[in-house]
């Protein structure tokens, strides 16, 4: 009989997968599941597991009962799918097929209030519902998210030892992953770290729209590696400064009169 698998991840989209790719580098047994629509969306789950040499081990499916049924009680199921209706879809197709107890984390980008009134509902249903922020992208998500945990305490306890393996580690080692609260608290946080790092995103853009008056790309770039070398340094001021310098090399396309 085959061995049960201890996660299933829904959605192979970037994050899925990327994510799938970090549990399965833990040695973290993963049933993979992407939905079937011919002609745009066939076989996903098991082209990438032919893709990734870590993912080899792993159950793929696009059949939602198997995947279910190929999961260790209590279930642990982590989705990654686009926020609101698609999530919402899902979720009426998955819940009738689990168990009192099974865990559904919901890794998408969830308005809060949405995430509170999902995981009342699913209370109701005996089934203990997270909702999970993940910050870091596709990088991130491969070699180590910051993860924001919100939900059934209950659920937290069951999951925490395995999102603590995949989590990004900070200077001390610790699992940049935590608990905030229940109901919506984790979507509510990863609100909140959205809204600083767009300000930021929009502060190094009217930097650079005001410091090209004067100043070439190329000094633009080597001032934000400097800026990078301090206090300051960012992810943020790491990935413009790249940008930056794609831009100095490009041959310029403008048109000449």
């Amino acid at each position: 009989m085959q061995t049960k698998a201890q996660w299933g991840v829904a959605g192979m989209g970037v994050m899925g997968t990327s994510l799938s790719r970090n549990f399965a580098q833990k040695k973290i047994p993963l049933a993979l599941y992407n939905r079937r629509i011919e002609g745009t969306e066939e076989e996903v789950a098991l082209k990438k597991k032919q893709q990734f040499p870590e993912l080899n081990q792993a159950l793929a499916f696009e059949e939602l009962k198997g995947f279910v049924a190929a999961l260790a009680l209590p279930r642990k199921i982590l989705i990654m799918l686009p926020a609101g209706q698609p999530t919402t879809q899902f979720l009426e197709q998955l819940i009738p097929l689990l168990s009192e107890g099974d865990v559904v984390v919901d890794g998408g980008n969830a308005h809060f209030q949405e995430t509170e009134a999902r995981a009342k509902n699913l209370r109701t249903q005996g089934i203990l519902f997270i909702g999970m922020g993940v910050s870091g992208g596709e990088e991130g998500a491969l070699k180590g998210p910051s993860l924001m945990v919100g939900g059934d305490q209950k659920a937290y306890d069951i999951v925490q030892a395995d999102l603590f393996k995949i989590a990004a580690k900070n200077k001390n080692e610790a699992p940049c992953c935590a608990y905030f609260g229940t109901g919506g608290a984790g979507h509510f946080v990863k609100m909140v770290h959205n809204g600083i790092e767009y300000a930021e995103m929009q502060l190094l853009a009217e930097m650079v729209a005001l410091g090209k008056s004067s100043l070439s790309y190329e000094q633009l770039q080597k001032t934000l590696c400097r800026w990078n070398t301090t206090e300051s340094k960012s992810y943020l001021l790491e990935i413009t400064a790249a940008l930056l310098e794609m831009v100095n090399v490009l041959p310029d396309t403008s048109s000449k009169s």
